[in-house]
């Protein structure tokens, strides 16, 4: 399916009733039960203004694809079921680079209290967070500094296709050491837990090998990066000072 701004402009009801009808032949499909309630509670005419505003502003640019809600839906679910967080248990979830927050949407249908974080610098992303009502904070992560949040322990921390591990050069083990230890230490409960999905661009043979040094779960085809029972000094080599 194409994802740019034709599709993007598209009716969404329209949109979601067709897959509605094309998942019927699947009818135990998690995307069933959530499409259905974007269906019955979306403001469709405030989606179409927001629609309009972006794909008439030139700096929207090739982001116009997340316009696209149906497509970008399937892609999130993907995220959210590989990791069973359609069928846990409630969770306070921190998902560091939330940008459209489809992701942290299907997330919180589930019953998941998400605070999303996210630099502040894409309007597209700005204001695809606020029609979906989420809990939304401004936040740039920088390599090798505290990400001080202040908003409470979490059970969960989320990055999903991370960019911050890409400036000002790609990351290399100090950096994501840092980054691991400082949410160990500091943002997350006891034990907590913390997932990873990274361009494969950046996610070299040599850091699936620290990862799975370090006890984590690793799907390289993917760039799934995966650390249960996370307790506090869990990283305690790389400890932030």
């Amino acid at each position: 399916m194409a994802t740019g701004a034709t599709d993007g402009a598209r009716d969404l009801h329209a949109a979601i009733e067709q897959r509605l009808e094309e998942l019927a032949r699947r009818p135990s499909d998690p995307r069933i039960a959530f499409l259905s309630h974007l269906l019955e509670t979306l403001d469709f005419e405030g989606f179409r203004r927001l629609q309009a505003r972006h794909l008439e502003d030139p700096k929207t640019g090739r982001e116009a694809k997340f316009l696209d809600l149906v497509y970008w839906t399937d892609a999130k679910y993907k995220l959210v079921t590989a990791f069973g967080l359609h069928r846990s248990e409630p969770r306070r979830i921190v998902d560091i680079g939330a940008g459209n927050g489809l992701f942290a949407a299907i997330c919180r249908f589930y019953g998941h209290e998400v605070l999303c974080t996210d630099t502040g610098t894409m309007p597209l992303y700005v204001d695809l967070c606020a029609f979906f009502g989420l809990d939304c904070l401004v936040h740039r992560v920088e390599p090798f500094a505290p990400l001080g949040f202040r908003r409470g322990r979490f059970d969960l921390a989320t990055a999903m296709m991370t960019t911050f591990n890409r400036r000002p050069q790609p990351w290399g083990v100090a950096e994501w050491d840092y980054f691991l230890a400082d949410l160990a230490d500091n943002e997350l409960v006891e034990p907590g837990e913390i997932i990873v999905k990274m361009g494969l661009r950046y996610f070299s043979p040599e850091l699936s090998q620290h990862f799975r040094g370090l006890g984590a779960e690793v799907q390289d085809k993917q760039g799934y990066v995966r650390f249960t029972g996370v307790a506090p000094q869990r990283f305690a080599a790389a400890r932030p000072a």
